[in-house]
């Protein structure tokens, strides 16, 4: 299901976070749903007042799962940096998501969403001198 091989510990983390994020979200919403199923009396807190808003809440509570799911579709395809700003779409959707905050904050920041292949470019081992390998006539 996840690829995790050739993968950094942020991008590794970040996907871990976002599919957390995901199933908890997922089981806040049934619960959700269970509890307008069994309505309660109490006379300490007005429940239909919450009530009144869960079918809205449950709406944008959706929208945002779906599209930390579209999230993590594009982090299993390699996308790393689209995952990051759909998952920080999908965060600040109401109700506000920590887990799911994490893990796109965490894919943005990894060597994979700022563009880093890890394969070219200069080795860190070596520094500068100034001077060119082929040109030694100093």
């Amino acid at each position: 299901m996840m690829r995790m091989e050739r993968l950094s510990a942020e991008g590794k983390a970040g996907k871990i976070l976002l599919l957390l994020g995901i199933v908890v979200g997922w089981s806040s919403v049934i619960l959700f749903l269970l509890m307008g199923a069994f309505p309660l009396h109490s006379r300490m807190i007005p429940l239909h007042l919450f009530a009144d808003h869960g079918v809205l809440l449950i709406t944008i509570k959706v929208s945002g799962l779906i599209l930390a799911m579209i999230a993590l579709y594009c982090a299993e395809k390699d996308r790393f940096s689209l995952a990051g700003i759909l998952g920080l779409i999908a965060t600040i959707l109401p109700p506000i998501d920590i887990l799911l905050l994490l893990g796109s904050l965490l894919l943005l920041i990894s060597p994979e969403g700022r563009g880093f292949s890890g394969g070219g470019g200069a080795d860190p081992g070596k520094e500068k001198t100034g001077i060119s390998e082929g040109n030694e006539n100093a």
